[in-house]
Formats: structure tokens, C-alpha cells, sequence
């Protein structure tokens, strides 16, 4: 799986390389997303 980021940094997840495409564990990836998720959460009510 490749983690692809275009120009406006729009973030799209595909099976085949490309321009901006790194290749990516998509669980861990998924995993460090939530967890920013959560963080950025806590203190709103």
C-alpha cells in the first residue's frame, strides 16, 4: 500500500506507487491517525 500526497496535500491511499507515493503500513498508519484524532479531541466538550 503507498501513501500519496498530491499538491494541496490531500492525503490518498493507493495499491500502486506514484508522484508523492511512499509505501506505508496502512494499520500502523491508520493507528498513529486515531491517535492524533483522540489528542487533538480531549478538552472539547
Amino acid at each position: 500500500m503507498y501513501k500519496c500526497v498530491d499538491e494541496q496535500g490531500k492525503v490518498d491511499y493507493r495499491d500502486q506507487s506514484g508522484s508523492g507515493c511512499k509505501p506505508v503500513d496502512i494499520r500502523e498508519d491508520l493507528a498513529a491517525r486515531d491517535a492524533e484524532l483522540r489528542d487533538s479531541l480531549r478538552g472539547c466538550p
